[in-house]
């Protein structure tokens, strides 16, 4: 029997491995380290600042800033920063005023541990009972009316009652405000007896006096518990007390559609809620046609207008709501409270750290 011949096949396995045909021999010259440094220097000025805008709207602040940025007249200056801008349409839970505040410390704090710092943050909202005496639930039942927004069932004589809420609007955002309106709707008897017990028993929301509290912890914590987020579990550990070092609010009164109105003119009309502000705008004085997620196009004299000419009106029209916002904070002269006036904006700041980046 023949016996196989191994070493044979073996060398027919072998296969012969041809050399790589180049057809340029000469060495490939390397960057020089001066060329590879300006490289890295140039994708790192790329993002040379980060902004974090977080609004307590769906869409129309987004709309007016995504729009702003875009806009050519300050586009190039934008080119280095990267704005985030998050609504409750893309990650915000909470759109109160401590809901925002609460993302802005957890987004700076992911931010940090990624290394990709925020240069600024900034809430955006407005005074929309936030901090404010609600007057707004009420249940007619065995002839009495009981509040679901007072801390008692009410025992005010019936007529009362019902003056307070045939007539009242949702909230006022100061016992001056609230006494004015009872003193205006009751009889000097019936005001001097039931006004006091009226305002100490009606349910006051204190977000920005909160906000704006030496205490860092006054929106979280209740004699030093931390009260937030219980139905969403949030924890502690997760609160950093130096917030306030690094938040910035942008603050309209009663609604951001104030700020818009100053793009057209100075006002200072106390408008109870934002449906009376876009009244306004569409009324024949000014006719702009604006409807919610609107905000910026309603800057256009012609909103369909995509010209460099338009985006010149609006940044116009921006430095001029700057200066009515402005205007209007002197003529208060000394403001404890900017939350206890109406109207009021800080809108301004934002708009003008946008236009100077």
């Amino acid at each position: 029997m023949r016996k196989p011949n191994f070493t044979k096949q073996a060398n027919k396995k072998k296969r012969t491995v041809k050399p790589a045909i180049v057809e340029d021999e000469s060495p490939v010259e390397k960057p020089s380290f001066d060329v590879v440094e300006k490289r890295k220097s140039k994708d790192k000025s790329v993002i040379q600042k980060r902004m974090l805008i977080l609004c307590g709207g769906a869409d129309t602040e987004r709309l007016y800033f995504e729009s702003l940025k875009e806009n050519s007249h300050i586009k190039a200056n934008l080119r280095s920063v990267e704005i985030d801008i998050i609504t409750p349409k893309n990650g915000i839970i909470d759109n109160s005023v401590k809901g925002l505040v609460w993302e802005a410390i957890q987004k700076k704090r992911k931010a940090d541990k990624d290394k990709n710092h925020y240069d600024d943050i900034w809430i955006v909202t407005d005074n929309d009972g936030w901090n404010s005496y609600r007057l707004r639930a009420k249940i007619r039942k065995n002839n009495e009316i009981h509040v679901t927004e007072w801390n008692f069932i009410c025992l005010l004589p019936i007529h009362i009652c019902e003056l307070i809420f045939s007539n009242c609007p949702p909230f006022f955002i100061s016992e001056e405000e609230y006494r004015t309106f009872l003193r205006n709707l009751l009889s000097n008897n019936d005001y001097g007896m039931y006004a006091d017990m009226i305002i100490s028993n009606t349910v006051k929301e204190k977000q920005f006096e909160q906000y704006f509290s030496a205490d860092a912890k006054a929106l979280f914590f209740e004699n030093e518990t931390f009260v937030y987020g219980q139905k969403r579990k949030l924890k502690e550990k997760d609160f950093y007390e130096n917030w306030k070092n690094y938040v910035q609010i942008a603050y309209s009164c009663i609604c951001f559609e104030f700020w818009l109105l100053l793009h057209f003119e100075y006002n200072t009309t106390a408008f109870l809620n934002a449906e009376e502000v876009i009244t306004y705008l569409n009324s024949p004085r000014l006719r702009k046609n604006y409807r919610k997620n609107s905000s910026y196009n309603v800057l256009k004299s012609n909103p369909n207008d995509q010209s460099e000419t338009a985006d010149r009106e609006v940044i116009n029209k921006v430095k001029t709501a700057i200066s009515n916002a402005q205007k209007l904070k002197f003529s208060y002269g000394i403001i404890p409270h900017i939350f206890e006036i109406n109207p009021y904006t800080t809108m301004n700041n934002l708009a003008e750290k946008l236009l100077s980046l």
